[in-house]
């Protein structure tokens, strides 16, 4: 039953819902004959419920995100730390010494918390029709990630990377749309003038991070080659990795 229909149905039977009531059974009459009386349905209840299952869904993204580069790093191995987030894919515990989960456990993770990602923001529901259809958007720019992963060894040229890298900007300036241009969508209906600005600012400042970190990210790939001149830096390749993270970690806040 869709939301729409639930709501009418609960309407027909019991009238419109006031908040923090609770609803009786219908009358004998609106019962089908010989059908056992449907248990009172309190409706506070009902309706916290639905709150309590949408904002579990939303911190279970959070976590997600949250806890997608610290998975990587330990199932490929603290030891094995890749150049960026898309090398995990690849990683098959070669080289430096197997991973302690099995061959493979890095790329499974990598898909597997993307399409769960992707997933979710797909078919969550907007709170407007802009706002869903940007959700969409950067739900399928994750899938599309983890579908066509980054050539091994790394080709700038390919169309399965221009598609990888391209689909992580897109997911990054779509979330950073709902950040910058959505809140007034749900804002208004906050009665707390600080907390009204408070959320504002917060949504932002997220937005325009949003948009820093794909930029951040093109440009450690074009300073990569620069960086490699110089031979004491024997950390450059994995700069990438770190502004990902926190582009990762924007996206949880």
């Amino acid at each position: 039953m869709n939301p729409k229909a639930m709501r009418d149905e609960l309407e027909a039977r019991h009238g419109p819902a006031p908040t923090g009531t609770t609803t009786s059974a219908p009358p004998p009459s609106a019962m089908r004959a010989g059908a056992p009386a449907p248990a009172p349905i309190a409706r506070s209840d009902l309706y916290e419920t639905i709150s309590g299952s949408y904002f579990t869904l939303r911190r279970g993204l959070a976590l997600l995100a949250l806890a997608f580069p610290v998975l990587l790093w330990l199932v490929a191995g603290p030891e094995h730390l890749q150049a960026s987030i898309s090398a995990y894919y690849h990683y098959h515990g070669t080289g430096a010494g197997p991973s302690p989960f099995g061959s493979g456990s890095a790329r499974d993770v990598f898909v597997g918390v993307l399409w769960a990602i992707g997933a979710f923001l797909f078919f969550y529901r907007g709170y407007s029709r802009r706002e869903d259809i940007a959700l969409d958007i950067a739900g399928l720019a994750a899938l599309l990630i983890s579908t066509f992963p980054m050539d091994w060894p790394d080709d700038v040229g390919s169309l399965r990377n221009t598609i990888h890298f391209t689909s992580a900007v897109i997911f990054f300036l779509a979330v950073a749309y709902v950040c910058l241009f959505r809140p007034g969508d749900t804002l208004a209906l906050l009665r707390d003038p600080v907390s009204k600005r408070r959320f504002k600012r917060s949504y932002a400042l997220l937005g325009t991070l949003m948009i820093a970190v794909p930029v951040s990210i093109l440009a450690v790939h074009f300073l990569a080659d620069w960086l490699r001149l110089i031979p004491e830096r024997s950390d450059e390749n994995r700069w990438v990795f770190w502004v990902e993270v926190a582009g990762i970690y924007v996206f949880a806040a």
